[in-house]
């Protein structure tokens, strides 16, 4: 048994230990950290892109004929 200082465990110890004992709620945490994961590495990539995304699209579809005509056919009109 832990017992730290005159009460011995705190309160909010107990609290975390009955929540990550249930094994929904440690699924439920790991999801809600990858998903926060992902969406920083999203918005980082995003941040650190020299030009956005729309441009380099177009800069991809004008780069080569066969590029242009995969555009096309996706419904894009890209010069």
């Amino acid at each position: 048994m832990l017992y730290w200082g005159c009460d011995g465990i705190p309160f909010f110890y107990e609290i975390c230990s009955q929540i990550l004992n249930e094994s929904r709620n440690v699924d439920f945490l790991l999801l809600l950290g990858i998903i926060a994961l992902i969406g920083a590495l999203h918005n980082h990539a995003h941040y650190s892109m020299e030009m956005d995304a729309d441009s380099y699209v177009r800069q991809w579809c004008r780069s080569s004929a066969e590029n242009k005509k995969i555009c096309i056919s996706y419904g894009s009109s890209y010069d």
